[in-house]
């Protein structure tokens, strides 16, 4: 597996985190990423499959009715898309990565996606709407995400409720065949 470059990115992303990533990316052709930051996570997707990495992040800072910010404390600010583009610039160049800079929940999935991965809000309601979302969409392959931990009980909440048992754990990724 090639990860060489992704752990050089800033992001929150444990060796067996990006080692999964990495052996699932190799055994998919269409794969979308529901939040990707400053491309950790999507450099480890890229560069470990032969297929198309959809990246899907506003690449913004989100400030919700309440005046909190969603990003506070993770410095999305102004120059994140750039850092991401820096960090995996040279697989949009080639068409192995394809920014699509919204909303996951306003993206329209491929219908032949084989692994989708979720790491965007990490609260309850909008974790749980990214899984509905991808689930309108995505009918087979691997549907996984991150931060399923004491640390987020809204992504844990949200996972259980929609897939019990059936929910495998490498370190805080959970994932599920469809």
């Amino acid at each position: 597996m090639n990860l060489g470059r992704a752990y050089s990115i800033v992001g929150w992303m444990s060796g067996p985190e990006l080692q999964y990533l990495a052996e699932t990316a190799a055994k998919s052709l269409v794969i979308v990423e529901a939040g990707s930051f400053h491309g950790k996570s999507t450099r480890a997707l890229g560069d470990n499959t032969k297929g198309i990495v959809h990246a899907v992040d506003p690449w913004k800072p989100m400030i919700f009715p309440n005046g909190l910010g969603a990003a506070t404390g993770v410095e999305v600010d102004g120059t994140t898309f750039t850092r991401f583009c820096m960090n995996v610039g040279d697989l949009i160049k080639v068409g192995r990565i394809h920014p699509h800079k919204m909303a996951f929940t306003d993206y329209k999935m491929p219908e032949d996606t084989d692994f989708c991965f979720i790491d965007a809000l990490h609260d309850y309601v909008n974790c749980k709407s990214d899984i509905l979302h991808a689930l309108k969409y995505q009918k087979q392959g691997i549907l996984a995400g991150h931060d399923y931990s004491k640390d987020w009980p809204g992504v844990t909440r949200a996972v259980n409720e929609t897939f019990g048992a059936n929910v495998k754990v490498i370190d805080t990724i959970w994932s599920v065949q469809l």
